[in-house]
């Protein structure tokens, strides 16, 4: 090859390499211009998720904070699975600015952030800021989120144990009512629903208990085996009425009286109202969920 055809091949390539230069660098450039443009949307949507996470919290605790309980009449389904609904809303919007701050920083180390206008970098600085504040809160979010779902497993059990109790109460006032009209057999057969009742409502108060927001003692679960005991004396008055001896049922009724006074008498509290309780439960609360009530106020669009 001549000198000259050399010279032209050397030529060729290094024009060639130049071009690949040039197209690279526009390349990089435009992704440069396109992560430039970004930013303030990326910027104001972190904001919408971040004010969205604020207004679920909001949300909750106004429809079903510790000052719902005062009226036990709110806990419905539609009342339990709006707390659901709430709970998964606050997921949806923690998972959008997770997802949202993923892309970004992947788009901003591939970029030369050296090339940002000064205005630019200003929003790039919010843009880190926001997901500072949104790390350094995390957990304390994901610790407030499980423990919605122990409130709203624990809401549930209490909408159990009402509607328990008042079957309780209408199974145990028609057994006495049967027996008054001298229908035994009804009234045993009552007394064999009330009595699966009460091992119902103790299978109730240990799933609370296993919630943490609620604690009761062993002597205050083994209160419904006691009552249960209580009335198998019952039982025997109502067997001695079939038998016609009213003399050994009159007797049997007095002991079964004088055994049910002294449990009404050292029980006071037997029917374990959450009324009872208020003060620990709102601790609870305040100490498990509102404590996130107001970390992403700030963020608030009014």
């Amino acid at each position: 090859m001549s000198s000259k055809n050399l010279k032209f091949g050397k030529s060729i390539f290094l024009i060639s390499i130049l071009c690949l230069i040039i197209l690279t660098g526009c390349e990089q450039q435009k992704e440069l211009d396109y992560f430039a443009e970004s930013l303030e949307n990326i910027n104001n949507q972190m904001d919408v998720y971040l004010s969205n996470i604020n207004t679920d919290l909001y949300n909750y605790n106004l429809n079903h904070g510790f000052d719902r309980l005062v009226n036990l009449a709110f806990i419905t389904n539609t009342y339990l699975t709006n707390m659901k609904n709430i709970e998964n809303e606050l997921k949806k919007d923690m998972n959008s600015f997770e997802e949202l701050t993923s892309v970004f920083l992947n788009a901003e180390s591939e970029s030369n952030l050296n090339k940002l206008s000064e205005s630019q970098k200003i929003i790039l600085d919010e843009i880190h800021s926001k997901i500072d504040d949104y790390a350094d809160n995390k957990n304390k979010l994901e610790d407030c989120l499980n423990n919605m779902n122990s409130y709203h497993i624990w809401t549930e059990l209490i909408k159990e144990k009402i509607s328990l109790q008042e079957k309780y109460e209408n199974e145990e006032a028609l057994t006495v009512l049967n027996v008054e009209n001298e229908k035994y057999y009804e009234a045993l057969k009552k007394l064999d629903e009330s009595q699966k009742t009460l091992r119902d409502l103790k299978q109730v108060e240990i799933k609370i208990n296993n919630t943490g927001i609620q604690k009761y003692s062993k002597e205050e679960l083994q209160e419904y085996d006691q009552l249960i005991e209580i009335e198998e004396i019952y039982r025997e008055l109502i067997m001695l009425l079939l038998q016609e001896k009213y003399y050994e049922a009159e007797l049997k009724n007095e002991e079964y009286l004088k055994k049910y006074y002294d449990f009404i008498t050292n029980t006071p509290s037997f029917s374990h109202s959450i009324y009872t309780e208020l003060d620990s439960i709102e601790n609870w609360y305040s100490e498990n969920i509102g404590v996130c009530l107001k970390i992403f106020e700030k963020y608030y669009k009014r």
